[in-house]
C-alpha cells in the first residue's frame, strides 16, 4: 500500500493534494486488486462508470464527491473512512495485565465468573506465546 510517509522522495515534488490523490487512488486499486476484482466490476457495482474509477485510482479526479467514494467503499467492501486516512498507529500490547484491562474496559458489567474464565485464557495464551 502506497502511504505518503513510505514514499517520501517519489512524492515530495508534488502537491499536498496532489499526494493526497494519489493515496487515495493507491488505497482503492490495493483494496480492489485484494479483492481480486476489475475496475469494470467496481464500476458495476457501485454505479459509477469504468473510467471514472480509473480516474480515481490514478489521482486524476481532484475532489471526489463523497457519494462517489461511499459507493466505491461499498463496492470495495470497506468504509470511506479506511480509504482516506492514514490507519492508527497501534499501541496494544502483548502484556497480560494490559490485555486484560483492555477487556475489562469493552465489557465493564462482566460477570466476576466470566472475569476470571477471561483471566485465565489471556494468561494461558500468553504462556503458550
Amino acid at each position: 500500500m502506497l502511504l505518503m510517509q513510505e514514499q517520501p522522495k517519489q512524492l515530495a515534488h508534488l502537491t499536498s493534494a496532489h499526494q493526497a490523490r494519489l493515496v487515495l487512488g493507491s488505497r482503492i486499486t490495493s483494496r480492489r486488486e485484494r479483492l481480486g476484482l476489475t475496475q469494470k466490476a467496481v464500476a458495476e457495482v457501485s454505479g459509477l462508470s469504468e473510467s471514472y474509477v480509473s480516474r480515481i485510482e490514478s489521482g486524476h479526479i481532484p475532489n471526489p464527491k463523497f457519494f462517489d467514494l461511499s459507493a466505491l467503499a461499498a463496492a470495495l467492501e470497506t468504509t470511506v473512512a479506511e480509504l482516506t486516512h492514514d490507519p492508527p498507529e497501534s499501541s496494544a500490547s502483548d502484556d497480560p495485565d494490559d490485555i486484560l484491562a483492555a477487556f475489562k474496559r469493552k465489557y465493564p458489567h462482566m460477570s466476576d465468573t466470566d472475569r476470571m474464565l477471561v483471566e485465565a485464557v489471556i494468561n494461558k495464551l500468553h504462556e503458550r506465546h
